[in-house]
C-alpha cells in the first residue's frame, strides 16, 4: 500500500497507528462516519490527525465538516470516541465488501469479507442478509 500509493484510507490510519505505538505514543482510531482519522488524546486535549491527507491535523470544524458532508447530520461527540481494534477490523471488511460489491468479478472478494465479518463478535444481522446474498451470486 505504501509502496503502489494504492489502497483502503483506513489501512493508512492502521499504519500510522501502529508505527505510533512502536514509538510509544499512545495513539488510537477514531471512525468518523465516512473518514477514518487517527487521535491522540482525550476530551479538550484530543489531536486528529487525517493520515489520508498528508498528516494534516484536524480542527473541531474540520471534523465538523467530515461528518456532516457524509450523513448530512451534525457531528457527534461520541463519534470521536477511540475505536476498538475489532470495530477497526470490521470497518476494513465492511469496505473492502464495499469495494468489491462495485465489480461484479469480485464476488469472491465479498463472500470472503462477510465471512470474516461473521467471525467478529460484533456480527449485526444485515451482515448475514449481505454474506447470504454475496453467496447466493457466487
Amino acid at each position: 500500500m505504501l509502496r503502489r500509493r494504492r489502497g483502503l484510507p483506513i489501512l493508512l490510519s492502521v499504519v500510522w497507528i501502529e508505527v505510533a505505538r512502536r514509538a510509544g505514543a499512545p495513539v488510537y482510531g477514531v471512525a468518523l462516519p465516512g473518514h477514518f482519522v487517527v487521535g491522540f488524546g482525550s476530551g479538550e486535549e484530543q489531536v486528529l490527525v487525517d493520515p489520508f491527507d498528508g498528516g494534516r491535523l484536524l480542527t473541531e470544524a474540520d471534523a465538523e465538516l467530515l461528518v456532516t458532508g457524509a450523513t448530512g447530520e451534525p457531528l457527534d461527540p461520541s463519534m470521536l470516541a477511540p475505536a476498538d481494534p475489532p470495530a477497526i477490523v470490521a470497518r476494513i471488511l465492511n469496505n473492502i465488501r464495499a469495494w468489491a460489491a462495485a465489480r461484479p468479478e469480485r464476488t469472491d472478494v465479498q463472500l470472503w469479507a462477510v465471512e470474516l465479518s461473521l467471525l467478529l463478535r460484533r456480527t449485526r444481522p444485515a451482515e448475514v442478509r449481505a454474506g447470504a446474498t454475496a453467496g447466493a451470486a457466487r
